[in-house]
């Protein structure tokens, strides 16, 4: 991964524990974008692991 994904992964990770949102999430490639999506997102859980 580039360093500008890890410095959005950690801006994710921050965002998360700031808004104290337990939820889970996952980083998914949308039209060539990085997108987090949580597990209340209907896309959530058709993407692979």
């Amino acid at each position: 991964f580039s360093k500008h994904f890890e410095a959005d992964l950690i801006f994710a990770r921050r965002f998360l524990i700031d808004k104290k949102i337990k939820a889970y999430f996952k980083v998914v490639k949308i039209d060539d974008k990085w997108e987090f999506i949580g597990d209340d997102d209907p896309r959530f859980n058709e993407v692979e692991d």
